[in-house]
């Protein structure tokens, strides 16, 4: 929420941190939600992204995510991927999956000397997880299942969408 911008942009940066990047968030003229934007607003905003740093890949939100959120910011994304060649990934949320609709990952990527990272990035966002009594080692068992896929202890389930090279 608008309200929460302060805390919400210290917890990215936090996890941004933990991941060792930079963290990039995106800039408007007034505070507000991501539902808040007009789609057109939303896809400049990542087209002028995409033309600054002319990524090899984007990695999105699957597109039948039922968190509205996620899902207008993988349709804006994958608006963006128009701009030039890269390879596009798809991850599913699966708090927020519709489970009616099967979601087909088709490359797996073993994670599991990067596990404890990801969940101490993930635990970065304490008003999302914590501070609404959610518990984030829901994540590690995903991983945990992912990885029986590819015979490691933990993986990432990607569908690839799009490989440019």
């Amino acid at each position: 929420a608008p309200k929460d911008l302060e805390k919400r942009a210290a917890e990215a940066r936090a996890a941004a941190e933990v991941l060792r990047a930079e963290p990039l968030l995106l800039v408007n003229d007034r505070p507000c939600r991501l539902e808040d934007l007009k789609t057109s607003e939303l896809v400049a905003q990542l087209d002028a992204l995409v033309c600054e740093y002319r990524p090899a890949a984007l990695f999105t939100h699957a597109r039948d995510e039922t968190h509205w959120d996620h899902f207008l910011l993988s349709r804006a994304v994958l608006g963006s991927m128009r701009l030039g060649p890269c390879d596009v990934f798809l991850f599913n949320n699966t708090a927020y999956r519709n489970p009616c609709q099967a979601w087909r990952p088709n490359l797996w990527v073993d994670i599991t000397s990067t596990i404890g990272v990801k969940l101490e990035a993930i635990a970065a966002h304490e008003s999302q997880f914590g501070a609404r009594g959610k518990d984030t080692s829901v994540f590690r068992e995903v991983a945990r299942t992912h990885g029986r896929a590819l015979g490691s202890p933990y993986a990432e389930a990607f569908e690839v969408l799009r490989l440019s090279g």
